[in-house]
């Protein structure tokens, strides 16, 4: 089957990303719209929820009542830089689903009032939210990036959004040179040939200029000051140990092989050893990811605060004792997930929608899942030691735990972190 993702860019400086799969029962329809440089912290989330609060002529309440009618599912989620719609329907409702999410483009403003009722909903979620030692520890490794930024925004920054400027920003994000709209699923060229027709018609926008990124501050220069020491407020000590990962010395396909051999799932080296031989941890937690900011490894459990000391040392001693000496079986057994397990996307057409919205549009990364499933099959056990050197170094650790009032004396903790970033 042909995997390769068609791509048009029409007049109005719209894109447009196609791969279909006619024996599926479902289709799904993405826009992916690359973020602005907001007014408003926060702007870009609040605008996010506007277009379910009233999608251009369709009210809330007509607006669900005709998603349900259809039998579809809108959803909408905001990212660091880009927002990402999409609509899954059944493929012949697929007109009808095209035209229900089309409208995010027409030309219309929200009422004062309108805008006042979400902002109390986002309000919500802004005191509703629970912190984590690893969402506190995230955003300070990213202080000084939009990623160190909240998503939502603050209290105050809600206060801050005018209807005025939610609507200048609403106009600027759907500038079509911005934008692209995925199709994937079942659905005739056919519908296809009438989406490019009305796609073609939207009026074109100037794009919107937006700012050079920030790279995280003292990357790849790390020492004893920058790790970290949590309060904890109950008998668990959270731990992450975070590495920075250069792009541009290390193979981006081999660091997520890597990170699963070494902690994804419970098969890994460090699961293995914390979970099931030394029973401290219920789940290994973690991820490698890649951004315009910087790249970014991490180990992350909890673990009971008496066994903190064991679980860290043991842990270390993983990282320390596999590095630049894994084995062919290591590869073997963790790389089918990234060839041959890549295909079973195109049995899924939110999650095929999503990968061909964000690598492809807004990371700009890949055309087809051969191509994406061929950097993976390149790797080989050479390039994996030589990541795992390469990433493994004190100058790219960061170790944040917390530690709470039953747990080690902070003193001792400190010399323990002193320790575990010594051995490396």
């Amino acid at each position: 089957m042909n995997t390769e993702f068609k791509t048009e860019v029409l007049g109005n400086g719209l894109t447009v990303k196609v791969l279909g799969n006619e024996h599926l029962h479902s289709v799904n329809i993405g826009i992916y719209i690359k973020k602005p440089t907001e007014s408003v912290r926060g702007i870009a989330h609040l605008t996010e929820h506007m277009f379910f609060r009233r999608l251009n002529d369709l009210s809330q309440q007509r607006l669900y009542f005709e998603t349900d009618r259809i039998g579809a599912t809108l959803r909408a989620s905001t990212y660091v830089d880009f927002l990402a719609f999409d609509i899954t329907a059944p493929p012949d409702k697929f007109s009808e689903a095209f035209n229900l999410i089309i409208r995010m483009f027409g030309d219309f403003e929200w009422t004062s009032r309108e805008i006042a009722a979400e902002k109390e909903v986002v309000r919500r979620q802004i005191e509703e939210r629970y912190w984590s030692m690893y969402d506190r520890a995230e955003k300070e490794y990213f202080s000084g990036t939009p990623m160190g930024e909240p998503i939502m925004g603050t209290l105050s920054d809600v206060r801050k959004m005018s209807t005025k400027k939610v609507n200048e920003y609403r106009k600027a994000l759907m500038s079509s040179e911005n934008c692209c709209v995925v199709l994937t699923g079942n659905f005739a060229e056919s519908d296809y040939l009438r989406c490019l027709d009305v796609l073609k018609d939207i009026p074109a926008r100037a794009p919107k200029i937006f700012s050079a990124p920030t790279a995280v501050t003292k990357f790849a220069e790390r020492n004893n000051g920058s790790d970290k020491i949590y309060t904890a407020k109950d008998e668990y000590s959270d731990v992450c140990i975070s590495f920075d990962t250069d792009v541009r010395k290390v193979n981006r396909y081999a660091a997520e092989i890597l990170h699963s051999i070494l902690g994804y799932g419970v098969t890994s080296k460090l699961s293995q050893k914390l979970r099931e031989e030394m029973g401290l941890i219920t789940e290994m937690y973690g991820d490698v990811e890649f951004s315009k900011y910087g790249g970014r490894m991490t180990f992350e459990f909890e673990v009971n605060n008496t066994c903190l000391k064991e679980a860290l040392i043991a842990a270390f001693d993983i990282i320390l004792h596999t590095r630049g000496g894994f084995s062919q079986s290591d590869l073997d057994a963790n790389k089918l997930f990234y060839t041959d397990n890549q295909y079973r996307l195109l049995d899924d057409p939110g999650e095929l929608n999503f990968l061909i919205g964000k690598r492809d549009f807004i990371d700009d990364e890949i055309l087809s899942l051969d191509e994406l499933t061929s950097f993976y099959a390149e790797v080989d056990l050479d390039e994996i030691n030589r990541t795992s050197n390469e990433i493994f170094r004190p100058e790219n650790l960061i170790i944040s735990v917390s530690n709470g009032e039953n747990g080690i004396e902070k003193n001792e903790c400190r010399k323990l972190i002193r320790n575990c970033r010594e051995e490396l």
